[in-house]
């Protein structure tokens, strides 16, 4: 009986050994590979924290600040197709009429108001330096009257996949002058400022929401952001 208990457990030293051999060939390198190391362990409580990789370099990773290329974000979409309708305002009685249709009939000031508006955007933001810059070249004795055609068209029809893409196309050279395109942030501050002067033009709130809702189409169309830098 000893012997036989002897035998076995020789024969399970011997499975051993060949297991560990065969682990150990299995994890050598072949044809001049490298092994895969093994994962690192997590460190223990109290130990130091391995050091950070090292930072890629320019040539491993070009880092750049130009623009994104422009592509249309309404491709597919036909000229006639409304990407916003056009915003109302709703009167005592609970009907609902175009801004056009309201300022021509109820607003002290007419139609003419629009254009009121527009100057006065227009004398704001040659005020703020960052916005004005944009504008140096511009020539302002129509610049306002063709922004002014867009903003009735707008408050009449609504905004418009080739509307949009116009307004695209007319601000795609636009640059200021260290040669950067139009942001998101200048568009923003510059619809901010539309937006609060139709306020103080009695242009009710909710339909300056309305209003608003043409923000990002128009945004996608016209701002032009650097390229994320990673």
């Amino acid at each position: 009986m000893v012997v036989w208990l002897i035998l076995a457990a020789l024969i399970i030293l011997g499975l051993a050994a060949s297991l560990t051999v065969a682990a150990a060939r299995r994890s050598e390198p072949r044809g001049g590979h490298r092994a895969r190391p093994w994962p690192r362990r997590p460190a223990l409580p109290g130990a130091p924290s391995p050091p950070p990789p090292a930072p890629m370099t320019e040539r491993e990773f070009p880092m750049t600040a130009a623009p994104a290329p422009r592509l249309d974000p309404y491709a597919g979409l036909p000229d006639n197709h409304v990407l916003v309708a056009a915003p109302k305002v709703t009167l005592p009685n609970g009907d609902t009429v175009t801004v056009t249709e309201w300022l021509r009939r109820h607003h002290p000031a007419g139609e003419k108001m629009l254009m009121d508006v527009v100057m006065e955007m227009y004398r704001r933001a040659a005020g703020v330096p960052e916005v004005a810059d944009y504008l140096r070249d511009a020539d302002m004795s129509t610049l306002p009257r063709h922004f002014h055609a867009v903003l009735t068209v707008m408050t009449s029809q609504g905004l418009t996949a080739g509307l949009a893409r116009r307004m695209g196309s007319a601000h795609a050279d636009v640059r200021n002058s260290a040669g950067q395109p139009i942001t998101s942030g200048i568009f923003d501050a510059v619809f901010a400022t539309l937006a609060g002067i139709l306020t103080e033009n009695g242009i009710p709130g909710k339909t300056l929401g309305q209003i608003a809702e043409t923000a990002g189409p128009l945004r996608a169309e016209i701002a032009r952001d650097p390229a994320p830098v990673i």
